[in-house]
């Protein structure tokens, strides 16, 4: 026989203290909010734009690094949810959903903070520079990595890539301003002069 007296039956409780729907309400509502934040601020930057026309210094250099980075995470969240919900088939990390939804968020405010409004020749090179240097780091840094690093990698490689970009156009168009400087300038009373030497 069997001594019971001093047996008590234990309970196992298998409810886990964080469901997985929990968990996926949050972060969605996460994606979502960082999503609606990088459309608030674009649209913020472009109102400041259109009323007042440039960015404050502060502002300028913060939408070029801290600042873009949020709205590049922000713009890859955006592009996640919309993937999830239209395009079920298309897997959140590809390549091209992370390279663009990283690169026009980040393109778009570090132009906005680069852009003077009395330069239009250079502004427009300077967007072309912008888009095309975001999209050229976003994509080394997709493919310096994998997994989760991939996409602080993708960010980080859009920020830079476009810096140096606008960076580029800062010192081609100081190149120019500095040739044009140091050319002589021949006024129309030394015209005669002119003529009559060649005479």
């Amino acid at each position: 026989r069997v001594d019971a007296s001093r047996y008590v039956p234990q309970k196992i409780d298998f409810t886990p203290a964080r469901t997985q729907t929990a968990f996926a309400k949050e972060l969605a509502g996460t994606m979502a909010g960082l999503a609606l934040f990088a459309l608030l601020s674009l649209a913020w930057i472009a109102r400041r734009m259109r009323t007042r026309g440039r960015l404050g210094r502060r502002t300028r250099v913060v939408a070029r690094s801290a600042w873009a980075l949020l709205l590049g995470l922000g713009g890859w969240f955006a592009a996640a949810l919309v993937a999830l919900i239209a395009l079920p088939g298309v897997p959140i990390d590809a390549e091209l959903l992370m390279v663009l939804s990283m690169a026009a968020p980040v393109a778009t405010a570090s132009y906005f903070a680069w852009r003077e409004p009395d330069r239009a020749v250079a502004n427009r090179a300077g967007l072309s520079a912008a888009v095309a240097g975001a999209l050229i780091g976003a994509w080394v840094g997709f493919t310096c990595a994998t997994g989760l690093a991939a996409v602080a990698t993708t960010l980080v490689g859009a920020v830079a890539g476009t810096n140096l970009a606008l960076i580029a156009c800062d010192m081609a168009s100081a190149t120019r301003r500095r040739r044009h400087a140091t050319e002589p300038v021949v006024s129309d009373l030394d015209e005669p002069a002119l003529h009559g030497a060649r005479a």
